[in-house]
């Protein structure tokens, strides 16, 4: 499913890993937020991500979100490395319009 926001807003958007962290000893270690290009044009696509992820709700991440080139769909990725060393990713799909 993909998302839609206005060029001009600054949005949150959440990356649930709920269902995969199940232990409470294994801790959030990194966390980044990246942006990819999979439908329109932008050079800069990493230009979207707006400062550094908000981990503060874990095992949620939260990611402000602003600009884009109209017309564009974002691929959002959210790599979150555990304390057991296990890598886990979420993708969420943006598309900027007006």
């Amino acid at each position: 499913m993909t998302s839609t926001k206005f060029q001009a807003e600054v949005v949150v958007v959440t990356f649930p890993f709920s269902r995969e962290v199940v232990d409470p000893l294994e801790t959030l270690v990194t966390v980044t937020v990246s942006a990819e290009v999979i439908d329109g044009y932008d050079a800069e696509p990493g230009q979207i991500v707006v400062g550094v992820p908000d981990r503060s709700a874990w095992p949620v991440v939260k990611q402000l979100v602003g600009g884009g080139v109209r017309g564009t769909t974002y691929r959002l990725l959210c790599t979150a490395t555990l304390s057991s060393g296990r890598v886990l990713v979420r993708e969420l799909d943006l598309e900027v319009s007006r």
